[in-house]
């Protein structure tokens, strides 16, 4: 299903819509829609971004320091311009242990309990991870807020029109298989979305052998964009959406 190019009247779909990423950690969000954060922002529309943890913790090719990443986080959120943007967690001690937190704890978070959960802040869009990750963290995250936004009458809560499932880089690396049926043109937002990304320093390098890296994520951005024939797009998964 190919959504939001540019040969169709995107922007009255777009302006009026509240976007709410939910960030498994810092810079998630923006490798998986940074585009369309910029993009609904551009059209007069409202984003957020729920980060749920962070901490510091040794990595393969990187460091993880909480304070470092918190400050990379501000500022990404400031080149984007986001409407607000919270750390869920903030004493860091499930950082990569996601799984290990008992998952209603997790569920009551992003429905209800945190600064931007969905009860309060009644999104129209909401983006989460694809389950389809290697990182446990991840599928905690895209198990937690899918149950999170179940339907359910809409005098007794609110009800998301559209849920989608974001992409990362190494979401080819899974017991499951990405699908993405629902793509967004984001050729007029790709600088935007490389300079937001361009502040994580500590865990995204210019260069090099990964599907992490500013080049690799570029590049992916290309390629989603020839799967519709523009010259950069973002892939999604749709989970839901009401018209």
């Amino acid at each position: 299903m190919e959504k939001m190019n540019n040969n169709s009247n995107d922007g009255e779909w777009m302006k009026n819509q509240k976007l709410l990423v939910i960030s498994p950690h810092p810079d998630d969000a923006i490798i998986g829609c940074g585009g369309l954060m910029a993009k609904i922002k551009s059209m007069g529309g409202e984003v957020y971004v729920m980060t749920i943890v962070l901490g510091d913790e040794p990595q393969y090719g990187s460091e993880s320091k909480a304070d470092k990443r918190k400050e990379e986080e501000v500022n990404a959120m400031k080149a984007l311009n986001v409407d607000g943007h919270e750390i869920a967690l903030k004493d860091g001690n499930f950082h990569l242990k996601l799984d290990a937190m008992p998952q209603k704890e997790l569920i009551d978070l992003i429905e209800k309990k945190s600064l931007l959960s969905i009860e309060k802040l009644k999104p129209t869009i909401v983006a989460a991870p694809s389950i389809h990750s290697e990182n446990q963290d991840h599928v905690a995250v895209a198990t937690a807020a899918f149950t999170a936004l179940r339907p359910r009458p809409h005098n007794l809560k609110h009800f998301t029109n559209t849920v989608i499932a974001y992409e990362q880089g190494s979401t080819f690396w899974s017991l499951g298989s990405f699908k993405p049926d629902f793509f967004v043109d984001i050729s007029a937002h790709i600088k935007e979305k490389m300079d937001a990304l361009s502040f994580y320093k500590s865990q995204i390098p210019a260069k090099g052998e990964s599907p992490r890296t500013l080049e690799s994520i570029e590049t992916l951005s290309k390629l989603r964009g020839s799967n519709i024939c523009v010259k950069y797009a973002e892939a999604f998964e749709l989970l839901r959406i009401k018209i």
